[in-house]
């Protein structure tokens, strides 16, 4: 029967989970970015194994330092190939067994490089304190093969604690600074082994273990725990038996290294510290590829830049569309003021008490002399100017609007293409081969022709639907009513103030103040018959002024209408042109802002479990 978990072992069950998951979605993340080196991709799997995996204990640094007796002292026996050449030119791997010996070069499960099985030698061992825990030797630095460094180099990701080894004689050499390198960028857990200490006169010591720990914490900014050993002394120790053996393993160092690696083997140490190596693995590749990206994306800004260019001349298009509109309505609108000043010449003669006395004279007193000569055509003047004149004058002006928007919109199309098209001849070629569809130019010519017709009929439109000509001939006979209507007026208080006149002469005595009365009340009436003509033309010239701002509002939203659809079309053309150009910068920016910000919230995630195993410990 399963036994029951402890609560921590709980605790680190769900944070190996949330670890798990959030590894799992930096390896879709780096799927879909794209490019990752196969190296890294191996590192990300490499890490999500780990975390169910052994607790590794890899031992680093220059050849011939003693990394490989430095692990056969641990164990109490030569397992591993020693030498003065570099006889490690592979990773080996301790981990438990029944039996001392070589298990095979291909990976066992749970253990680092199963991927790569002729990179790595497995060793087993019968010592208890090896269950769940594998020992790792690596090639050394600085050997005269290179591949055996390269490959040293491609396990430090899988170190849970990194023993550090260098040789006392020569601590610190420029590969270990390499290595140190490495280490610092996955925060791998270092202890420095300095080796060899039997080599050094007395005194020296001090002084190594001074000079490396102030080396250290220069290049790495701390300073790590630091033993000092003999693996030589400790190997022959092994072999004495007695309190010779004892003091020579107490000289060798290798208690205090002992009681370290017993430490950090623990159960619950090993818990966390397989969590802290793969999240830290994770977190390294995150920031690396969230770099990328950024780089990539910084590797697109000449391709918006091209895009911001070309809609920057769009927004001058439009910048100047409105320009070109307010030009062209002031011209319609000087039109539409001649319009207006006509219109008002002629309520003022059709109103005016010159118009009375034609009209009295031409249909009372019948005088053709008081008739000026042209009048006929004065009085048609307004008429032909609605008819002919002005739509001439409203639509040529709106028809060149038209001519130079065309004009433009089409200049701008043609060179936007053009400059699309020189841009991506300059750029990458798997841009080129990213690219769906053509950068060509999709206008019609005839455009500009079709539109200028359109003007044309706007302005037809607008003049029918105002009707200024019935307009005139109703305010024309409303004149010519208010005419009669004053004569009859003025006609009744002559021949009021007549008979008033005369009754006063044959019956009243005192003739003089009644005559003065009725002189002075025709007087008054007479000049408030001559009112009605003022009332009426000043009512005319409201219903003039609103039919007349009536069509110039139609006018003028029409004419907006109409080369806001001019300037779209131009502008639809650009996009359906520079559209392939577009789409493939829009989609591929938008694609790698994703990415990062995938990557920025994983490497959070992981920083953050970090933060928790860190507290828990």
């Amino acid at each position: 029967m399963k036994s029951a978990k402890n609560p921590w072992q709980q605790s680190y069950e769900t944070l190996r989970q949330r670890e798990r998951h959030a590894l799992l979605a930096l390896t879709d993340t780096l799927a879909s970015l794209g490019g990752a080196a196969e190296e890294d991709l191996t590192r990300l799997r490499d890490s999500i194994q780990h975390l169910h995996g052994l607790y590794y204990l890899v031992a680093l640094g220059e050849f011939n330092a003693g990394k490989s007796a430095l692990i056969n002292a641990l164990l109490g026996e030569r397992l591993l190939p020693e030498g003065v050449t570099p006889t490690t030119d592979r990773l080996h791997l301790v981990t438990y067994g029944p039996q001392a010996g070589a298990a095979g070069t291909a990976g066992a499960a749970g253990t680092a490089g199963a991927s790569q099985p002729d990179a790595l030698v497995e060793w087993t061992y019968p010592a208890e304190w090896l269950r769940g825990v594998c020992l790792v030797d690596t090639p050394g630095s600085n050997s005269v093969f290179r591949e055996h460094e390269a490959l040293a180099r491609q396990f430090i990701h899988w170190a849970d604690v990194v023993l550090f080894v260098m040789a006392a004689n020569r601590p610190f050499a420029e590969t270990d600074r390499l290595y140190l390198d490495l280490v610092r960028e996955f925060r791998s857990k270092v202890v420095l082994v300095v080796n060899q200490t039997d080599l050094l006169a007395p005194g020296e010591r001090d002084e190594v273990l001074g000079y490396v720990a102030e080396a250290f914490q220069r290049a790495a900014g701390y300073t790590p725990e630091i033993i000092p050993v003999s693996a030589k002394l400790a190997q022959r120790a092994a072999i004495l038996a007695g309190d010779a053996a004892e003091a020579l393993r107490q000289q060798s160092g290798f208690p205090a290294l002992e009681a370290y690696i017993m430490d950090t083997i623990g159960e619950r140490s090993r818990a966390q510290g397989t969590l802290l190596t793969a999240g830290r693995t994770g977190q390294w590749l995150a920031a690396k590829y969230k770099d990328v990206a950024q780089s990539e994306l910084a590797a697109w800004r000449a391709e918006v830049e091209t895009l911001d260019n070309v809609w920057g001349q769009v927004r001058a298009f439009r910048e100047r569309q409105q320009g070109l509109l307010e030009a062209r309505l002031g011209e319609a609108d000087q039109t539409m003021d001649q319009v207006r000043e006509l219109a008002h010449q002629r309520l003022r003669r059709d109103y005016g008490l010159a118009q009375v006395a034609r009209g009295l004279g031409r249909y009372v007193v019948r005088l053709p002399r008081l008739i000026p000569a042209g009048e006929s055509g004065r009085v048609n003047a307004l008429d032909r100017f609605l008819q002919a004149e002005a739509p001439e004058r409203i639509e040529q002006a709106v028809g060149q609007g038209y001519q130079h928007l065309a004009a433009e919109g089409q200049s701008l199309v043609t060179n936007a293409v053009f400059y699309v098209n020189k841009h991506l001849e300059k750029a990458r070629p798997e841009l080129r081969a990213r690219l769906i569809g053509e950068v060509q130019v999709p206008y019609d010519e005839l455009a500009a022709l079709r539109q200028r017709d359109q003007a044309r009929s706007l302005v037809e439109r607008v003049l029918k639907e105002a009707d200024l000509p019935a307009f005139v001939d109703r305010w024309s006979a409303s004149a010519r009513s208010a005419w009669w209507q004053t004569l009859a007026w003025e006609a009744i208080v002559v021949i009021a103030a007549w008979a008033a006149s005369a009754y006063a002469k044959a019956f009243v005595e005192e003739r003089g103040p009644v005559l003065l009365w009725i002189v002075g009340t025709a007087a008054v009436l007479g000049a408030l018959g001559f009112l009605l003509l003022p009332l009426r033309r000043f009512r005319a010239r409201l219903a003039l002024d609103g039919v007349l701002d009536a069509m110039q509002g139609k006018l003028r939203e029409g004419l907006s209408q109409q080369i806001g659809e001019l300037a779209g079309r131009y502008e639809r053309a650009l996009e359906q042109a520079a559209g392939p150009y577009q789409r493939l910068v829009h989609s591929h920016r938008t694609r790698l802002e994703r990415l990062g910000k995938e990557l920025a919230e994983i490497d959070d995630t992981l920083r953050l479990l970090e933060a928790e195993l860190m507290e828990s410990e």
